[in-house]
Order: structure tokens, then C-alpha cells, then sequence
């Protein structure tokens, strides 16, 4: 769910650093980093860890609203065997989006979502 912050300065603070509040999505707030433009997941428990998400904000965004309209079609799946092929398409799709998805293990948000559905 978008939530872009109004203010002018980061609200998220934590040890990665600074960053602008973008929404929150699957139990974390999503956020830009101050400087750097890498798109974060922060968790709102301790037990889990910070995920980078995208390497630019246009790059998430992009992924975000295809995933979004993606997410609409997958759920009237009911052949497992077509669900998990167009859940490995839309994973392509996010590396091909943005490239350091699939070639970084820092960037390991995507994955977890699209298999954890």
C-alpha cells in the first residue's frame, strides 16, 4: 500500500541508514535511501532482517505496479503447474526490470515475494 511521506526529511531511521517512506508491503515499511536512491524493506519486528528491494526507486516502482496487476491474474490460477511457470515469468520480468535483482544476493526482495505469495 503506498504511503509516500510528506515530509522533507527521512522518516525511517534505523542502522541501513535513513530513508524516505514509500508504503508498506508485506509487514515492512518500504522506503528510498537518503543519498542513494536504493529502495529498502524495513521490518517492524527485530527477529528479521532489512531486504533491498530495487537498486532506484523508478526500477521499484516499475516492478511494484506490474506485480500489483500481476497479483489480480495469478490469484484466478487454479493449475499449479501455470501458476508456478507465470510466478517464474513475473520473477524474470523483475530481473529484467532491473538487473541487480537477479545478479546481486543483496537484492533479495523479490524473490521472497513471489514465492511466498
Amino acid at each position: 500500500m503506498g504511503d509516500v511521506q510528506e515530509a522533507s526529511a527521512p522518516e525511517i531511521r534505523s542502522a541501513a541508514g535513513h530513508a524516505f517512506r514509500l508504503g508498506e508491503y508485506w509487514g515492512r515499511s518500504i522506503g528510498v535511501l537518503q543519498g542513494e536512491g536504493t529502495v529498502v524493506a524495513f521490518p517492524h519486528s527485530d527477529d528479521q532482517t532489512v531486504s533491498c528491494v530495487n537498486s532506484t526507486t523508478r526500477k521499484f516502482v516499475e516492478t511494484s505496479w506490474r506485480w500489483c496487476s500481476a497479483r489480480r491474474t495469478l490469484k484466478k490460477m487454479d493449475d499449479p503447474d501455470q501458476l508456478q511457470d507465470s510466478l517464474e515469468r513475473f520473477y524474470d520480468l523483475a530481473c529484467e526490470v532491473d538487473t541487480e535483482v537477479g545478479q546481486s544476493s543483496k537484492f533479495n526482495w523479490w524473490p521472497g515475494v513471489v514465492a511466498g505469495w
